[in-house]
């Protein structure tokens, strides 16, 4: 069974960010839920503060890697 959701521009666009090549969207959305936002594991400890760029590039780094596996 599949459902129709509505999605404002800003959760569109980063669950689009979030997508892994070949990945479905609701695959994305298993993933993304099934995992605690590993910032909240350190507390008060400080993070860097290009975490989310951090993030960004191994995203990508990961997506051309699916890229060159799978073509």
């Amino acid at each position: 069974m599949t459902r129709t959701v509505q999605l404002s521009e800003e959760a569109y666009a980063k669950i689009t960010q979030a997508k892994r090549v070949g990945e479905s969207y609701s695959q994305v959305v298993m993933r993304l839920l099934g995992k605690e936002d590993p910032r909240s594991l350190f507390g008060a400890v400080p993070l860097r503060p290009d975490f989310d760029e951090v993030m960004r590039k191994m995203r990508e780094a990961e997506s051309r890697r699916q890229k060159e596996i799978w073509g």
